[in-house]
């Protein structure tokens, strides 16, 4: 995953823009707006791999609530209270489980500490492997935190990981190289335990590339000029990755291109160079 390839991607993305400019609005929101303690009652609930917009909608409309820390200790609010607000389109909410882990998960940080999860979960700048042991030995300990939604939770407040959902698995796998020793085939997005650190240090030090890139940025598009991919975070590569693998949902319709790396990938249209399904496909 080079400057090169990403930078493909990026170009094809913003030249192909249904509305330029709410194409860069929404590159540009793609920032922290997690608390740590949000992050992981929230986040582990939209690493579950449902592919349903009405899913993160309700997620949505769930994390939107009047609900504290404080409320399911209380007891104020029940399960069923919760399900029942949580109506999107005429929908229940409709993943008891899951409402149920997330009690479970305001218990467990009450009794951490959300001053003391802040400051194991605060991101820094240049970090190394050793320095995310501790975030994810202290993730591991909530209910449903597993090695998805620890770097998705990661990831969200500001650390250069990645979680590697099915877009990003599709992606890489496709690229081929030292990826394919975590993604073989590319129709799965499952990464085993052991190949976890492995896989963020491959990534970090892809991104890493990114900020040294004297690549040229986007043209501007209908007096809309996009950043250049030396200015990019983590979380942006991964976005892009995703609007260029993904199916589109549909209040995205209005601004966002159709995929190119999808399921059925358009490799005609594709201008990634030293892409392994690309050069077989050709």
């Amino acid at each position: 995953m080079t400057p090169d390839q990403i930078n493909a991607v990026y170009q094809n993305l913003c030249q192909r823009a249904l509305d330029p400019a709410e194409f860069r609005l929404q590159l540009d929101r793609v920032v922290n707006n997690f608390t740590a303690v949000d992050a992981v009652l929230y986040l582990p609930m939209y690493s579950m791999g449902i592919g349903q917009a009405g899913i993160t909608r309700r997620i949505d409309a769930l994390r939107a609530l009047p609900f504290t820390i404080e409320d399911a200790l209380s007891g104020r609010q029940t399960v069923a209270d919760i399900e029942r607000l949580a109506v999107v389109g005429g929908n229940e909410f409709g993943m008891r489980n899951r409402v149920e882990e997330l009690f479970m998960r305001a218990k467990e940080i009450s009794a951490y500490g959300a001053g003391r999860l802040a400051k194991v979960l605060q991101a820094k700048k240049n970090w190394s492997l050793d320095d995310i042991v501790d975030p994810f030995t202290v993730l591991y300990s909530f209910t449903g935190v597993a090695d998805k939604a620890a770097l998705h939770i990661l990831m969200d407040l500001g650390w250069g990981v990645v979680k590697p959902d099915r877009h990003i698995c599709r992606f890489v796998s496709r690229l081929g190289g030292p990826w394919k020793r975590y993604f073989p085939d590319g129709t799965t997005d499952n990464l085993r335990p052991a190949l976890t650190l492995p896989f963020v240090r491959e990534w970090q030090d892809a991104c890493a590339l990114f900020s040294l890139s004297a690549l040229a940025p986007p043209p501007s598009r209908n007096g809309v000029m996009f950043p250049g991919i030396s200015e990019l975070n983590s979380r942006q590569v991964d976005i892009l990755i995703m609007w260029y693998t993904q199916n589109r949902a549909n209040e995205e319709l209005g601004w966002r291109p159709s995929p190119v790396c999808g399921k059925q990938p358009d490799c005609q249209s594709c201008l990634v160079q030293n892409c392994d399904a690309r050069e077989q496909d050709s």
